[in-house]
């Protein structure tokens, strides 16, 4: 009974993990499929489907990213963020992001002046992975910029966090 809108910013601000489970078991029964994750992969992929997403090599066995068999790459992530930013939705979908300095799962990072409140994004967390993807409004030269990166095999997440901020950073700097 909850909006689409709560449900995104539940899943996407404080990233809460089971959330999305439910929401991907949701998806499996949307064209009356079976609540599981595997119908909502099907339901997923006729998403990125309608939108003009490749999908090809992407694999979800589960809503939340918990698994260490799904797979996705920057660019898969990258080329939904641009299809999305071209719907009617983007802004209702932007703004269910985590923000850069103030709130969500970011509000503790990218606080410099380039990036404080103007990063939107997504993290995911895993033993040995760490991920940051979103939209950066550019302050410098008025720029919308998708980003989208994974890191894998880490032995520090602290330290691939602050690689990862540091790369949205350098993005966000004056280039002028």
């Amino acid at each position: 009974s909850a909006s689409a809108d709560s449900i995104a910013h539940a899943i996407n601000v404080p990233s809460h993990n089971e959330m999305a489970d439910l929401m991907m078991h949701r998806l499996g029964t949307a064209n009356g499929g079976a609540s599981t994750y595997a119908s909502g992969f099907t339901t997923t992929q006729g998403v990125l489907d309608d939108l003009g997403v490749a999908h090809a090599g992407l694999a979800l066995f589960d809503g939340s990213g918990l698994s260490h068999n799904n797979r996705t790459t920057p660019r898969h992530i990258v080329d939904l963020f641009r299809a999305m930013s071209q719907r009617d939705t983007w802004e209702a979908f932007e703004a269910s992001l985590a923000v850069s300095g103030i709130r969500g799962t970011i509000s503790g990072r990218m606080t410099g002046q380039n990036t404080l409140g103007r990063f939107f994004g997504k993290t995911g967390t895993l033993t040995g992975v760490i991920t940051l993807s979103g939209v950066l409004h550019h302050r410098h030269d008025g720029q919308r910029y998708v980003v989208s990166l994974l890191a894998n095999d880490v032995a520090s997440s602290s330290a691939a966090r602050a690689a990862l901020d540091a790369a949205v950073g350098a993005i966000a700097a004056n280039r002028r």
